[in-house]
This record gives structure tokens, sequence and C-alpha cells, in this order.
């Protein structure tokens, strides 16, 4: 979802890792924020080799620290303001 220049990713059903990661968002966000918690989470463009592209690693925004054990009975919500 998009409005007032942030993004909000919606994860209904939780995620099985600590951390996301995002192509096509080609800019470093201002900040984003858990919004379960009100916690920042860090973000940064980084080559990671899970993610191949013809062959290539590819860069993607990483945010990691999300604290999934503690949100595992709840939907996951992360807003990026850009």
């Amino acid at each position: 979802t998009k409005k007032n220049g942030k993004t909000y990713l919606h994860f209904y059903e939780g995620i099985p890792s600590s951390a996301i990661a995002l192509k096509y968002f080609w800019s470093i966000p201002k900040k984003v924020r858990l919004m379960n918690t009100g916690d920042e989470l860090k973000a940064a463009y980084e080559l990671l080799p899970e993610y191949f592209s013809n062959g290539k690693a590819t860069e993607n925004l990483h945010i990691s620290g999300i604290p999934i054990d503690d949100l595992a009975s709840e939907p996951i919500v992360i807003e990026i303001t850009w």
C-alpha cells in the first residue's frame, strides 16, 4: 500500500525470517518502522548472493531486525518513509 510518500508492507501470515529483501526500490528510505511495535528497522542496499539475475548476485533493499518470534501470532506491517 502507498500513501503520502510512504509504502506499507503487509504480511498477514507473518514471515519466516527476521529480514526481507525487496527489488525495484532504488533509493534508500529515510526511515523504516515496524508498525506493530513502533521500532525502527535497519535498511540498506546490499548485494545479496541469494538473489540472482542473469547468474549474478543483485542489489536489493534489505530490511532486517524484525522480531518474528515476538510477532508470531499477528500480522506484520512495515512502514517505509521515502
